[in-house]
């Protein structure tokens, strides 16, 4: 285990279950190809996956590497439109994307029986609980480290139990596609 400095990013599809009725024995399909396209923007813009949660993705990009990260989240974005339009056009499943950076755990966990590479710490908490927001969404850190490079609204902020100061986030403006 060790402490290292990365950007979070996690993504979820909002509507699944409902998807995943509409398409029937077509789910499993649907889902691989969901992971394909998603691991090839991440991994081809330097991030590493590092689970799937059934719909959900959680991966890891370099310290300084938030901008690959967003552009990453935008490409996943319409790959996920793409897919959908194919496999369920009108469904209205979303597919989510978070961003966070900063310290974390990684390492290796888990029972004997299943020892797996994973990431925890307060940064993972805080890119899933931006996914409250459809879209892309960021925290103010990362918001600051891609500077003007993108475009992005203020959301408001998200308390937090653990802490007394809320979370910055900002949403990533699409239309610069």
């Amino acid at each position: 285990m060790e402490k290292v400095r990365r950007a979070v990013l996690c993504c979820d599809i909002s509507g699944f279950m409902r998807l995943a009725i509409t398409l029937g024995d077509r789910m499993p399909g649907f889902v691989q190809e969901f992971y394909e396209m998603a691991g090839d923007a991440i991994v081809g813009l330097g991030g590493t996956l590092v689970k799937y949660i059934g719909d959900s993705i959680l991966s890891v990009f370099p310290e300084g590497r938030e901008i690959d990260a967003v552009q990453c989240a935008l490409r996943m974005r319409g790959g996920f439109a793409a897919l959908l339009g194919r496999y369920a056009p009108g469904d209205g499943a979303q597919l989510g994307v978070a961003i966070s950076t900063g310290e974390l755990v990684q390492g290796v966990f888990g029972h004997r029986s299943l020892r797996l590479e994973d990431v925890m710490g307060e940064i993972v908490a805080n890119a899933f609980l931006l996914n409250r927001y459809p879209g892309i969404k960021v925290t103010g850190e990362v918001r600051n480290a891609i500077g003007a490079e993108v475009r992005t609204e203020e959301l408001p902020a998200i308390p937090l139990k653990w802490r007394g100061d809320p979370l910055d986030a900002w949403a990533v403006l699409e239309e610069q596609i």
